[in-house]
């Protein structure tokens, strides 16, 4: 398996660029503890695929409980098992389920091409898992190239194609960026970048949505966005920023630089007084899901206090000590929603359809869980 070596480059060139000191080597006292989270974290998410390797969601419906295997958050819990540097085989389990069945996720059946965002996301994912994405069902990065719109006015924009309406946002425009870097599609990240910058609102957030693709306008101006402020879409569009090589284009190296210090700026503004963060308009309350993707994103940008400080929140609700015969027994290191949600759980427990709640809450905190054990620590 590959682990994701570029990122870490690359989150060690954002650090010295930004003027942040560089992550030390000694851990600092309390690290044992911060270090028992992590590994209990990645224990608990390594048990949650199913025996095809893919997470297993529950919904009911009209008085009956019904699964589905769920691409989606089965890559969100193998990349946190990647960042952890944990969960080896099930990492690979992951890979191997994503790559075989992709076409499930993306919805591409041989006359269409799929979820651009789906693709993406699948696409990025098994790069840093060590699979080639063209060795896919479908081979995702012709699929992506050819989501890509040569139209002028959004050239660079991923959208959509399977007959429906475009669903595509800056989510699935980070991971092309990132996916076609990677591959070294060079034009194509270029232009997909280009456009992902062009998402950035002036105050520093990216927004979720784009605007429509008949809009003269397509960059986000402040007083006249369509979406709203979103810590998730800001800290994913960092994430992937930063894990992209545009080291051949002086230019837009000088722009990536320039958004990331926007990013940062209103990330430090976004946070509350307790470190959590809150989501878009439908999550305002803070949150380990969004906490936990921003908390990712400061450490990428060196500002490990305040990620630090947002990880300290996040084991507010990771679930630590529960013994056998109580509600919590075998979920030790689960993270929960919010602090209220593992209160409830301590009670009740986790149901077979509130599973995915505290699944992808994990995924998205676990990784944050790292920076409580960086020596050093400024910014």
């Amino acid at each position: 398996m590959k682990t994701p070596l570029r990122r870490v480059a690359a989150l060690a060139t954002v650090a010295l660029t930004t003027g942040a000191l560089a992550l030390g080597t000694v851990a600092p006292a309390g690290a044992v503890t911060a270090q028992k989270r992590e590994t209990k974290a990645a224990q608990w998410l390594a048990k949650q695929p199913a025996e095809n390797g893919l997470v297993e969601v529950f919904y009911d419906y009209d008085g009956s409980t019904y699964s589905y295997s769920d691409y989606g958050v089965s890559i969100d819990v193998a990349t946190a098992l990647l960042e952890l540097g944990a969960g080896a085989d099930t990492v690979d389990a992951v890979a191997q389920a994503v790559s075989e069945g992709v076409r499930g996720y993306t919805y591409a059946d041989g006359e269409v091409l799929g979820y651009a965002s789906a693709t993406a996301k699948a696409a990025a994912f098994l790069q840093d898992a060590g699979l080639s994405p063209a060795n896919a069902q479908d081979d995702l990065i012709v699929n992506l190239k050819a989501m890509l719109s040569t139209d002028d006015g959004i050239v660079g924009r991923v959208q959509d194609d399977t007959g429906y309406a475009d669903t595509a946002n800056v989510f699935g425009q980070a991971f092309a960026a990132q996916a076609l870097a990677e591959d070294g599609s060079r034009k194509k990240a270029i232009a997909a970048t280009r456009f992902l910058l062009r998402q950035q609102c002036d105050e520093g957030y990216f927004r979720l949505n784009f605007n429509d693709a008949s809009a003269k306008r397509q960059g986000c101006k402040s007083g006249a966005d369509d979406s709203g402020a979103d810590t998730d879409s800001t800290a994913q569009a960092v994430l992937s920023l930063t894990a992209i090589a545009t080291s051949g284009s002086p230019v837009l190296v000088r722009k990536v630089d320039a958004a990331l210090a926007d990013a940062l700026s209103w990330l430090r503004t976004g946070q509350k007084r307790n470190g959590s963060y809150g989501g878009g308009s439908s999550t305002e309350s803070s949150n380990t899901d969004s906490t936990g993707l921003a908390a990712r994103a400061l450490t990428a940008l060196g500002a490990c206090t305040r990620a630090q400080d947002a990880a300290q929140w996040i084991t507010r609700s990771q679930v630590l000590g529960a013994r056998s015969g109580d509600a919590l027994a075998g979920q030790n290191g689960a993270i929960a929603y919010d602090p209220k949600t593992r209160r409830t759980g301590e009670s009740d427990g986790i149901s077979d359809t509130g599973a995915y709640q505290w699944q992808k809450a994990t995924a998205d905190a676990a990784p944050a869980l790292a920076s409580l054990t960086i020596a050093g620590c400024k910014g």
